[in-house]
């Protein structure tokens, strides 16, 4: 049993002494836990009320009405307005924190991409069952026969596919499976009083000035060449020439003799609408006049036309004509087209020539770059490629299958400026033959002058005796001439080192050289020009040529990061001479990297019809290492400029640049001194190099054409050459792309960034 406790009361002592005894040690020890809980109490924060809690939310609720009366008071408060402007409701925002998407970040959700990969497979399934053998005896010869109809098939691919290569007098057409094209004028002929154009432009006082101290500096030029290769002159050389030609009399050709005689076409016997190419060149009439639909070389010329209409569809008819007249090309529809840019391209040019081919019923259009299709034709991957037309001449490099955009130039003289040179300088010595530039076969005879007569090969130039025939309309005989040339020859063509001479004014922005400002291309959002700009292009129209600096200068251009995407698309004209602008190209291009400036001068190829000059080669190597800049040509730059590059970093860092950029004028001081040490590191680099060591300046080469292709035609060869490729078939525009995407196709479609 357990015990029960005996409680205790006042008369037992004995009992409740032992816990009054105790009662002390448990008191301290009650003391000492009340401590403890009263500091842990202290630290715990205070739980508000139900009460409080409700007034704070009463009186925010009051603050708010207050604020509410006096917004309304001042008129400010916001209004719901009932009134709906749409029957589409509105759209919330996306917030873009909580949003993410894939769309059109794969090919498959590209409608271009998606067409391409549909068409490829239904390909690939046709192409499977034609190659199918077929079970039987004769499986041999079903396979051998499956084996010729796939090597037909290879070949029409060429056979059915159409390059067109336009330019501002010619135009080059042939099928791709053809060894060369057919060149024709790009001219029609109308009903129509003929336009007459100027022999030269209106000179003011200084610019007349200035292309007669052009003129002296080309005689010098040349005779300060003939006197280093040891050519000697005879005296009264131009006086002999002049005396010669005052005294001959033409010998008339009879008409049985004359086995090159042009039967021209009387418009009376023949009358037609209009006439194209060849034939707009041999009208025996005044009552037409021609129009060229280029006025440069990828410009429109829309002064000549009332409408662009009009100017497209004239393009339409003589492509038709050319193509059912010399090709037998009715059913269009059967064929593609390949059609060759220039490098320097208008988006207005490039987008309306493909909308103007899928129109007449081509079954598709791809498109290449001129300077691309070139290195196409060569047969190389690096290149700088000058094309020498007959308005234009350009320049542009091509690193690995692209071309360097910084790199672009086109400067506004060419092979018929030459022509008018030429003849000139003939009328000059009293040249016995009296031509006329606005009538076309006359026109067509001085350029026959000029492709049989003109010449840089040095040993040619003395007086020597040669012989043309001018032939008439009208039925009249023809007339045999014998003249003497001098220095005319070579003078000429030079024009294209000294372009001032050509009687152009530098400053020209008028209707005869640029197209209608209208019909720019403009960016839909900011209204401004979107055409490819190019530094190369700048530099030539503001004058900052690398030929005409110093060394230092130079370096500081090139090491300056804010000018790698500086270009210019202005319409005015550039007259820099040939040799210098090809050097600003080329120190153009290597900006990223300067180990490319030795293959770029190590492979210059020429092409385009003024390209078949004597000797062209030479004369431009030479001019080249006479201009070129000692910093570029010698082949140690590129590690120069990295030992620069690395010095630069290093200043940065210990003047702490990124500290002090805001400071303007600190930066500018401490600029001015990293500038003054550089200068004196590129002295010092220049008086080091030994420029007569072999290997320590960088060669100039001028590619050779492929053997027996003519250079004039080479852009075009490549352009065959890829149409034969089988990455055309991802770059073929059909008439439903461009009707569902417009321009907008060429982003997907091109070899380049459009």
């Amino acid at each position: 049993m357990s015990e029960t406790p005996i409680p205790s009361s006042p008369g037992n002592e004995e009992t409740s002494t032992p816990s009054r005894a105790a009662s002390p040690a448990v008191g301290s020890t009650t003391k000492k836990k009340g401590a403890a809980t009263t500091a842990a109490t202290s630290q715990i924060p205070k739980k508000v009320s139900a009460d409080v809690l409700e007034r704070r939310r009463v009186g925010r609720l009051k603050a708010a009405e207050t604020m509410a009366r006096n917004i309304k008071k001042s008129g400010i408060e916001r209004r719901e307005n009932p009134v709906k402007f749409s029957n589409f409701e509105n759209v919330n925002i996306v917030n873009q924190k909580n949003y993410f998407t894939d769309y059109l970040k794969r090919d498959e959700q590209i409608f271009i991409f998606r067409d391409r990969k549909l068409l490829r497979q239904n390909k690939k399934d046709q192409d499977k069952k034609e190659n199918t053998p077929q079970v039987g005896d004769n499986e041999g010869e079903d396979e051998e026969d499956g084996d010729e109809e796939e090597g037909e098939d290879e070949d029409s691919v060429g056979s059915r596919t159409v390059v067109i290569h336009p330019g501002a007098r010619n135009i080059r057409i042939g099928l791709a499976s053809d060894v060369y094209p057919k060149a024709f004028p790009f001219v029609v002929a109308v009903p129509g009083e003929p336009t007459a154009r100027p022999e030269e432009f209106d000179l003011t006082e200084e610019e007349s000035k200035e292309q007669q101290q052009s003129k002296e500096k080309l005689y010098k030029d040349f005779r300060d060449r003939m006197r280093y290769y040891k050519r000697r002159l005879v005296p009264n050389s131009n006086d002999m020439v002049s005396n010669y030609n005052k005294k001959i009399i033409p010998e008339k050709i009879p008409e049985h003799n004359d086995i090159h005689r042009i039967e021209f076409i009387n418009p009376k016997q023949n009358s037609a609408r209009y006439y194209v190419g060849e034939d707009a060149f041999k009208l025996d009439s005044e009552a037409y006049r021609l129009r060229y639909p280029l006025l440069t070389h990828g410009k429109f010329n829309h002064q000549e036309y009332k409408s662009p209409q009009e100017l497209t569809g004239e393009i339409q008819l003589y492509l038709r004509e050319t193509l059912k007249t010399h090709f037998d090309i009715e059913a269009i529809t059967n064929h593609k087209t390949v059609l060759i840019i220039p490098d320097l391209y208008d988006k207005h040019y490039a987008e309306t020539f493909i909308e103007l081919l899928l129109q007449m019923g081509f079954d598709s259009v791809a498109i290449i770059q001129e300077s691309l299709a070139a290195t196409y034709g060569a047969g190389i991957s690096n290149a700088c490629v000058v094309d020498i037309g007959a308005k234009t001449t350009k320049i542009a490099c091509v690193d690995d299958g692209l071309i360097v955009g910084n790199s672009r130039t086109v400067q506004h003289f060419g092979g018929d400026d030459i022509t008018r040179n030429f003849y000139k300088l003939l009328r000059e010595a009293n040249f016995p033959i009296e031509l006329d530039q606005n009538k076309p076969h006359e026109w067509s005879m001085m350029e026959q002058i000029k492709e049989k007569f003109i010449t840089f090969q040095d040993a040619n130039i003395t007086v020597q005796l040669y012989n043309f025939t001018k032939r008439y309309t009208g039925g009249r005989l023809s007339e045999k001439f014998e003249f003497k040339v001098f220095d005319q020859a070579i003078l000429s063509p030079m024009g294209l080192f000294f372009p001032k001479v050509f009687d152009i004014p530098s400053g020209l922005e008028s209707s005869d050289i640029v197209q209608d400002p209208n019909m720019l291309s403009r960016d839909i959002f900011t209204e401004e020009a979107d055409d490819p700009v190019s530094k190369t292009q700048k530099d030539c129209l503001e004058g900052n040529i690398y030929s005409n600096m110093n060394d230092f200068p130079i370096l500081k251009d090139l090491i300056n990061p804010n000018n790698l995407e500086e270009g210019s698309n202005s319409n005015k004209i550039s007259l820099t001479p040939l040799d210098k602008a090809l050097i600003q190209s080329i120190a153009n291009a290597c900006r990223y990297d300067f180990s490319k400036l030795k293959t770029y001068f190590e492979n210059i190829l020429i092409v385009g019809g003024g390209s078949k000059i004597e000797a062209l080669d030479f004369i431009l190597i030479d001019r080249i290492n006479i201009w070129r800049p000692k910093l570029l040509a010698l082949s140690t730059l590129p590690e120069f400029l990295k030992t620069v590059e690395l010095k630069m970093n290093k200043w940065h860092v210990e003047k702490e640049y990124t500290k002090n950029f805001e400071n303007k004028e600190l930066i500018a001081e401490l600029d001015e001194q990293l500038y003054g040490e550089l200068q004196t590191e590129v002295e010092s680099y220049l008086q080091s190099s030994n420029f007569d060591v072999h290997g320590s300046v960088t060669p100039v080469q001028i590619l050779p054409a492929p053997r027996e292709i003519d250079p004039s035609i080479l852009t075009w060869k490549g352009g065959s050459v890829f149409a034969r490729l089988k990455i055309i078939e991802e770059l073929w525009i059909t008439y439903q792309d461009w009707d569902m995407l417009g321009s907008r196709t060429l982003q997907y479609k091109t070899l380049f960034s459009y």
